[in-house]
């Protein structure tokens, strides 16, 4: 038996009073996603919950002395403990920083799953979340209307992230489920050996629920591109009415990420050991490495000057014209023996060098002392993803800064600042005609991706492109 993981994607940030079938509907078409029999759609909690608005104004709750005590024993906000109480059946234990209840449901869980994390700040003065009311119920109604949209008979599962005693991390739990069993009961079936199970009874929906966890990280925004998805900014807008610049736009969330990054930073802490960090806190599964732990700054010398590039990207809108490019700190970085052991690496499938800005996002990297020399001789064929689609590019001012530093604004183009690291070239359609003579296999594609199905698409283009190189090389 084989399980298969697949996100849905783009759904819309989600406030009270909406539809959620019909986004969850919606986001499905979009991403060429038709839930099958016997498929299981798992949805977050927190999105059914603002869909309920299931939200708390804390600046309307007055505290009870009960409340006001076991608050003193925790370090929690009284008025936060009044609505943790107001959903709970007892309190199960209690030290400072932590309060595990009986949730009304039934739930062993810290803090009755009330949340303030990731909330619209719209919806009242100091919002918090609840769970749903009855998740069983929500599940059921979300199922009922997607089967009969798809005409199929899908299993929906409401899922939470807890964390679990004596154990370090949160794992997804199911805390509604219509449409396939919650428990498998194996009691009565023989083991291996023939003896009767007298005990065992799996935990069928919190095992989906978990495995769906790993690709459920929700923090991207779907609609940017950039960011956290559900951010909030209240440090922008109190920047603003103090007079302070706020070009920079960077939401509560990500100012934390960068807030920390850089106090860490400041106390000697390596890049690479920080984001492996990040990632083991924000449960991102993929492994992510810096191409260095040195500081590289990217500069831009323009017809205003020198500009940085955030200067040059965010607040100048890339307005000004280029002339030149600098890395500086790229000279005397140090290339990361991971990304190079991992370039080594027999088992390494591809390199994709992906449809990005070439001097922006690509050229930054290759400047670091031995990380182009690593790359072409990597153990896995390199192939690069074209940014150029018919003389333009997808997005962002790749065309424009090509213009501005005379180079032709071609698929071509870009593929001979690679041309000594290829083994082979993806290309949209339309520019079949241009990348004959290149010399190396070109692969034929539709690279604008607009939905999922697009970029997997897309996906398996290039790791086929990928194979077909190393087969040829065998």
């Amino acid at each position: 038996m084989a399980v298969t993981l697949t996100p849905v994607l783009d759904i819309p940030m989600v406030r009270p009073g909406d539809d959620l079938a019909g986004l969850l509907i919606a986001a499905c078409e979009r991403n060429a996603l038709a839930p099958a029999d016997g498929d299981v759609l798992v949805v977050a909690q927190k999105i059914v919950s603002k869909a309920e608005g299931r939200y708390v104004d804390l600046a309307k709750i007055r505290p009870s002395p009960r409340a006001a005590g076991l608050a003193a024993e925790v370090n929690k906000d009284p008025r936060l403990v009044e609505v943790i109480l107001a959903e709970s059946r007892r309190v199960v234990r209690q030290r400072p920083g932590v309060l595990i209840v009986e949730h009304r449901l039934g739930f062993i869980m810290a803090n009755a799953g009330v949340d303030r994390s990731n909330i619209d700040p719209d919806v009242a003065a100091e919002p918090v979340l609840l769970l749903p009311s009855d998740p069983d119920a929500s599940a059921a109604g979300l199922r009922a209307r997607i089967a009969a949209h798809f005409r199929t008979r899908p299993g929906v599962i409401i899922t939470d992230s807890w964390g679990r005693a004596w154990r370090r991390g949160t794992v997804g739990v199911a805390l509604g489920v219509a449409g396939l069993p919650a428990l498998m009961d194996m009691r009565g079936r023989p083991d291996l050996f023939g003896h009767a199970l007298r005990v065992t009874q799996t935990g069928f929906a919190d095992e989906i629920a978990s495995a769906a966890s790993l690709i459920m990280g929700g923090l991207d925004d779907p609609r940017r591109g950039w960011g956290r998805r559900d951010e909030t900014w209240t440090f922008m807008a109190a920047l603003a009415a103090l007079g302070g610049e706020t070009w920079f736009a960077l939401g509560d969330g990500d100012l934390a990420t960068h807030l920390e990054r850089t106090r860490r930073r400041a106390a000697g802490e390596a890049l690479s050991a920080i984001t492996a960090d990040f990632c083991r806190r924000l449960k991102i599964a993929t492994r992510l490495v810096p191409m260095t732990d040195d500081t590289v700054r990217t500069r831009l010398r323009t017809d205003m000057g020198w500009l940085d590039f955030q200067d040059y990207f965010v607040r100048r809108r890339c307005a000004p014209t280029v002339l030149e490019l600098a890395y500086d700190g790229a000279a005397t970085a140090r290339s990361h023996p991971d990304v190079l052991a991992a370039l080594r690496d027999p088992r390494l499938r591809a390199v994709v060098i992906c449809p990005s800005n070439p001097f922006l996002s690509i050229e930054p990297i290759l400047a670091v002392p031995g990380m182009r020399e690593a790359i072409a001789r990597s153990a896995a064929p390199v192939v690069a993803v074209s940014p150029i689609i018919a003389g333009r590019a997808v997005k962002g001012p790749t065309a424009k800064m090509m213009c501005e530093l005379g180079v032709e604004v071609s698929a071509t183009a870009v593929a001979r600042r690679y041309q000594d690291l290829l083994d082979a070239y993806v290309v949209d359609r339309a520019d079949a005609a241009e990348v004959a003579e290149l010399g190396i296999p070109v692969t034929l594609a539709h690279t604008l991706m607009a939905t999922l199905a697009d970029r997997e698409e897309l996906a398996r283009r290039v790791l086929g492109s990928a194979d077909a190189a190393a087969k040829a090389t065998a």
